[in-house]
């Protein structure tokens, strides 16, 4: 990564004038973006099954929750 950065730095140099047409900062930032993005992508997949379960959990907590209730304390019954 770093070589491909210093490839794109020095191909960014105009040869007349001897300036760089792209500024170093930029690119190496970008790089470490890029690095330390990838790094806690890889965090957060360790954490992958861990959601499988609790979304597991929700539905079964969900399918108890509207299942009807025999006892219903809205309706009176008048017999």
């Amino acid at each position: 990564m770093f070589w491909a950065a210093g490839r794109l730095i020095k191909d960014n140099i105009d040869p007349v004038t001897m300036t760089l047409t792209i500024n170093p900062n930029d690119v190496f930032t970008a790089l470490f973006a890029i690095m330390f993005g990838a790094s806690h992508l890889g965090y957060a997949t360790a954490f992958g099954p861990d959601m499988g379960k609790a979304m597991a959990a929700a539905k079964r907590i969900f399918k108890i929750k509207d299942y009807p209730s025999e006892i219903d304390a809205i309706q009176i019954d008048e017999d």
